[in-house]
């Protein structure tokens, strides 16, 4: 195929973890009877952020080794790898039994950690796509 996969599939979790860390901030403000929902969605952009990787892997080894966007792409891995370290261990701290429960401060801090490394990858991929035109179809 010659359009990439990563570029099409990598807003799913981006969206789900991105929307629980909103609910995270939002619930140590205000009392939400809904804080089970964040924890689904960091569930959802855990198990969706797998295909996401395998496809940015399958995507790079598309890049030529000599390439100055391979350091870039290096960074972004990094970054996108400690995102989901950061959100899948959020989730273990709010997931007991089978029941997801109520967030405590480290669950929180985690998942804003998570959003930041995951904002600084996504400005990574976007200066693989905008200045190196790496998945981009012409």
């Amino acid at each position: 195929m010659k359009h990439p996969i990563h570029p099409m599939i990598v807003h799913f979790p981006i969206a789900c973890w991105s929307i629980a860390t909103s609910i995270d901030i939002t619930s140590q403000f205000i009392d939400l009877k809904q804080f089970n929902i964040a924890g689904i969605l960091i569930l959802f952009g855990i198990v969706l952020a797998l295909p996401a990787m395998v496809s940015g892997l399958i995507d790079m080894v598309k890049i030529a080794n000599e390439s100055p966007a391979i350091a870039l792409v290096m960074k972004h891995m990094s970054f996108i790898s400690l995102a989901w370290l950061c959100y899948a261990l959020s989730f273990y701290m709010r997931f007991d039994n089978m029941e997801i429960l109520l967030p405590n401060n480290l669950s929180v801090v985690l998942s804003v950690s998570g959003f930041i490394f995951l904002s600084i990858a996504g400005w990574y991929g976007g200066n693989l796509v905008y200045r190196y035109n790496i998945g981009r179809v012409e």
